[in-house]
């Protein structure tokens, strides 16, 4: 009987040590892990900024088409915090990470001044492109 109750706390033991060692493994690949994970949310999220930009543009391009009061609602959807702003004809959309790393930024360009001011968000946000005296303006709608 004693040899049956030392061998089953040896077995214990001998699970309680190999469990031991893929947690020490598992916690010392973990911060690779989580670089990884924020560069492919980093990544991911430039890339939805940049397909938004390009939806600025096009919609700029339909309009410049359009006649005076028309508009085109556009929308975005970040996982990260994004930047907006203009400077004269240029509107600049900027996605910075959490962590730390460099920020990107792509612009749109606008036949005319834009005069928008600045807006930084993490949260889907809706906007709109309207033509008003022959300038192509663009608004916050939220």
């Amino acid at each position: 009987m004693k040899v049956l109750v030392l061998h089953s706390a040896q077995v214990s033991l001998e699970f309680l040590l190999v469990l031991l060692g893929f947690a020490a493994v598992f916690a010392a690949l973990l911060p690779f892990y989580v670089v990884a994970y924020n560069a492919g949310v980093f990544a991911l999220d430039s890339m939805n900024a940049k397909r938004f930009v390009n939806s600025v543009e096009g919609a700029v391009l339909e309009l410049d088409s359009l006649g005076n009061g028309s508009s085109i609602a556009i929308s975005a959807s970040p996982s990260l915090k994004w930047k907006i702003f203009s400077e004269k004809n240029e509107l600049f959309v900027s996605v910075q990470p959490d962590f730390q790393g460099k920020e990107k930024t792509f612009k749109a360009i606008f036949p005319d001044s834009i005069g928008f001011l600045e807006l930084e968000f993490d949260s889907k946000k809706s906007f709109a492109l309207e033509k008003i005296n022959g300038k192509i303006l663009f608004k916050n709608l939220d």
